[in-house]
């Protein structure tokens, strides 16, 4: 599960932390008692207080008796009158109204103050389940029940206290370890709580349907297009174009860095409701066409950590039903894109590459299962298909080539009158029309001027002197 969370880059800039506690299943004789279930709840307060006080929200995930911790600090918060910052509260498994398992290891462990609070018939658990209710938690704070289906230590009706309540999950396959043990990012039991974390909730007032800890504010100068940033960005013909495209197809864009052909893509795959998996290559250390393929491969392969490598001596063939069966495995309901940047080739041996590309991209399309439901985006610095070896017909047919140019005037143009009442709002218009003449179509070169300006790098620098230092910077 940590490992899905820092792989998704809709986690980006997010703090992952967790709450450790002493626990063990069994108590031997004159070995020292374990905390009760109220001391690792203050425990967990003092840890949110002491490491992640100025954050303005929180969100816990818990299972099996964690969730009891995690719900004793909420309580105890309300009583108290504390200004609670937890927002959302995911429940794995846990024992909400007791546990049989927990009444049986109660008779064998001697002394065990964890595990009594696990059983059914204790007390604490019924009266922390009565002031649950009478404080209304989840009328404060949004909480998800995630049962496994096949969980004997903690059987559904256990951890789902609630008959009839609309804010459960069921995981049919998982039992009450597997249920924290997703295999990649298409897994059902990472997926079910990466929705509840990031999709608003029909149970809350409109102004907390967002969270503030994921929805951050749309950021001007954004380097990574998501939805939250459309508001900032600039919409081409150009962008029609690639929609129609990749609709049809795979695509390859090609054009100089800066002209934001990483966020028109991200952008095409976001309107088309589509999965997004972006993959950079610069960390891979291949110079010749024969290793493009392989690469990717590998980065295919990583989205599940629990894949095997592929052999360095796979055939072609080979490389391809290890590619497709990578692609299979992280199907989901919608259409899968792959984004693919930063290939390390030269244009020459680009060339070279497109024409492996377009072979695998022809099997895959083959493929009935897979056919329609993946889309492929390259894109590249250097331009292809212009030198006299030009790409066989049958090469373009599999794969739209796209050349991005550099921006006009009026986009650029477009791109300052966007930025300045967000960025610099007492920029003089003289200004304005100075740096869409010094950008040269680069929005890159725009961003990076307004963004001296935000970070207060600019010293004393009239427009003209920043621009000149901007385009110093890029050159070198």
């Amino acid at each position: 599960m940590d490992a899905c969370f820092h792989a998704d880059p809709d986690f980006t800039g997010v703090a992952i932390d967790h709450y450790s506690y002493p626990t063990r299943l069994i108590r031997l004789p004159f070995t020292p008692p374990l905390p009760g279930l109220r001391d690792l709840a203050d425990g967990l307060r003092t840890f949110i207080d002491e490491r992640h006080g100025d954050r303005d929200a929180i969100f816990i995930i818990a299972h099996s008796l964690g969730g009891l911790i995690a719900r004793h600090m909420l309580v105890s918060e309300l009583r108290s009158g504390r200004n609670i910052k937890v927002e959302k509260l995911v429940l794995l498994a846990v024992p909400s109204t007791g546990s049989t398992l927990a009444n049986v290891g109660s008779l064998v462990s001697m002394a065990h103050r964890q595990l009594k609070a696990l059983a059914k018939d204790e007390s604490g658990l019924m009266t922390l389940n009565i002031d649950w209710e009478q404080l209304k938690v989840e009328q404060t704070v949004q909480v998800r029940y995630v049962l496994g289906g096949c969980d004997r230590t903690v059987p559904p009706e256990s951890a789902a206290p609630y008959i009839g309540a609309d804010n459960k999950s069921v995981i049919i396959d998982a039992d009450h370890r597997s249920i924290v043990a997703p295999t990649g990012a298409n897994d059902l039991r990472y997926k079910t709580v990466k929705r509840f974390l990031i999709q608003e909730s029909a149970n809350v007032p409109v102004e907390k349907t967002i969270p503030r800890g994921l929805a951050r504010p749309a950021d001007p100068l954004f380097d990574v297009y998501t939805q939250v940033n459309e508001p900032y960005y600039v919409v081409r013909s150009f962008d029609n174009v690639l929609m129609d495209v990749m609709a049809k197809g795979h695509v390859w864009l090609t054009g100089q860095s800066g002209i934001g052909k990483s966020a028109a893509l991200r952008r095409a795959v976001y309107s088309n409701g589509w999965a997004i998996h972006h993959i950079n290559l610069a960390g891979h250390q291949f110079s010749s066409p024969d290793g493009l393929f392989p690469a990717i491969c590998a980065e295919l392969a990583a989205i599940d950590y629990n894949n095997p490598a592929l052999s360095p001596s796979a055939t072609f063939i080979e490389q391809v039903n290890y590619a497709k069966r990578m692609i299979e495995e992280s199907l989901s309901d919608r259409v899968s894109s792959k984004i693919i940047e930063e290939i390390p080739l030269t244009s020459e041996s680009l060339e070279e590459a497109v024409v492996v590309i377009a072979r695998f991209l022809d099997l895959l399309d083959a493929d009935a299962q897979l056919h329609g439901q993946v889309r492929f985006a390259f894109s590249s610095r250097h331009n292809i298909g212009q030198s006299s070896s030009a790409l066989p017909s049958k090469v373009r047919e599999k794969l739209q080539i796209l050349p991005v140019e550099s921006w006009l005037d009026s986009d650029i143009t477009r791109m300052v009158e966007l930025l300045t009442p967000a960025i610099r709002s007492e920029l003089p218009i003289d200004d304005q029309k100075a740096i869409v003449a010094a950008a040269g179509g680069s929005p890159r070169f725009v961003k990076m001027v307004f963004r001296h300006w935000r970070n207060g790098t600019a010293g004393d620098d009239k427009t003209e002197q920043l621009c000149a230092r901007v385009a110093s910077d890029l050159i070198s």
